[in-house]
């Protein structure tokens, strides 16, 4: 079509920057530049010409002309606002997957999000894809690139909360270029402060730093939070009496198996709680170090040894399931032996690993037998020569069998 179009010799400004732009989407590159040489600077032929300069390998002048970009391009637009002066920009849309398109301004900010991790620019990489929706990749540059430090530093520069009601005022001054996250409409934006405060939150609890993290949860989840914290601080008290210790330490393990997900989960690998945990889906180390040296944009081994090195401990599915077998583990060491709070500690912490790491659920399993054989927990567990059925709280059921 574009070469028809070109030999009918077609010089009208609008219908140049659509002709480009039909090149490009079907793949002549040539066609498109030639297009494009005779089209007005507009956002969206400015657009074009980034990306091709970046398929020439000029990534210093693509990366100036999208961080250009980024400050003509409306970040967001509201449904119900008209169009600017009917630019095309305003009617292009990018599939970003089979149920989800995005506008052409919130592609430009995450292409630009790119360059900026190729180029150790992280926090400025974070605020572009806060700016453009791409929660998930956020979400990696956030938990898995940024230091604890960085990260917390870049949310309270720019989403500070007003006071314990956890509203926000994000201050979006603090980062302009590249990313304009004032311009997010006002929805958008308070729903990207509540999800990195959130983030930064559950990331501070598996540092252990208790004190800092709760002023960044949700309210929903405050109550939740303080339970848990209450009873670590109890179970860390040296100088409190070993069954209370150990009681909250059972309480702590529990709480962490039932909602471990939000109150510490990951929101990208290893627990997903952006899918809720039901899948495993998206950006991941694995992912990122495949395109390695692929071109000059892809992950660098700065961006992969401080991924590795932010990783939740233990770096397994559902890690928090872990750390509740392990906070049960401390519980039973200050437990006696043959005792029933003892064998339900050691029950459930197993009962908890059992089903996707025997390996690991089997220290428990022997624990279990032979430290209280003689509970019938222990003595059933003994004669199964594994784990028998316990309810939530690590009570022997009986079935009949």
């Amino acid at each position: 079509m574009a070469d028809g179009l070109e030999e009918a010799h077609v010089t009208d400004a609008e219908s140049t920057e659509q002709i480009a732009l039909a090149a490009y989407q079907d793949g002549q590159m040539d066609i498109a530049q030639r297009w494009l040489d005779r089209a007005r600077s507009t956002p969206v032929a400015q657009w074009l010409r980034a990306k091709l300069l970046l398929r020439a390998g000029r990534t210093d002048q693509a990366a100036a002309l999208f961080a250009a970009l980024c400050q003509q391009f409306p970040v967001a637009r509201r449904d119900n606002q008209p169009l600017v002066n009917g630019q095309l920009v305003d009617s292009l849309f990018v599939k970003v997957a089979a149920y989800e398109n995005i506008s052409v301004a919130a592609e430009v900010h995450g292409e630009l999000a790119v360059f900026q991790v190729a180029r150790r620019q992280y926090a400025e990489a974070l605020a572009a894809l806060l700016a453009s929706g791409y929660w998930m990749d956020a979400a990696y540059v956030a938990e898995r690139v940024l230091t604890l430090d960085e990260l917390r530093a870049f949310v309270d520069r720019n989403y500070p909360p007003v006071s314990s009601s956890h509203e926000l005022v994000p201050r979006a001054a603090a980062i302009q270029d590249p990313a304009d996250l004032a311009a997010l409409a006002p929805e958008q934006r308070d729903n990207a402060g509540n999800q990195i405060r959130y983030l930064l939150g559950r990331r501070l609890v598996r540092a252990g730093r208790w004190s800092e993290a709760r002023g960044y949860y949700p309210p929903e989840w405050l109550g939740q939070f303080d339970q848990l914290s209450s009873a670590m601080r109890v179970a860390k008290t040296p100088a409190l009496a070993r069954d209370k210790r150990a009681l909250a330490y059972l309480a702590a393990a529990k709480l962490t198996r039932q909602n471990g997900l939000e109150l510490l989960g990951t929101e990208v690998e290893p627990d997903w709680r952006i899918h809720e945990g039901d899948f495993e889906e998206g950006v991941s180390i694995a992912s990122r170090s495949s395109l390695q040296n692929s071109n000059r944009l892809a992950a660098t081994s700065e961006e992969l040894e401080r991924a590795r090195k932010h990783a939740p401990l233990p770096e397994q599915r559902w890690h928090y399931r872990y750390t509740a077998a392990a906070l049960a583990w401390e519980a039973a060491g200050l437990m006696p032996d043959n005792s029933p709070d003892t064998a339900r500690a050691l029950g459930l912490a197993g009962t908890w690993l059992k089903s996707r790491d025997p390996k690991n659920a089997d220290v428990f399993y022997k624990a279990l037998v032979r430290r209280c054989r003689q509970t019938p927990l222990g003595a059933e567990a003994a004669r199964r020569r594994w784990f028998p059925p316990i309810d939530e709280n690590g009570d022997l059921m009986r079935i009949q069998e």
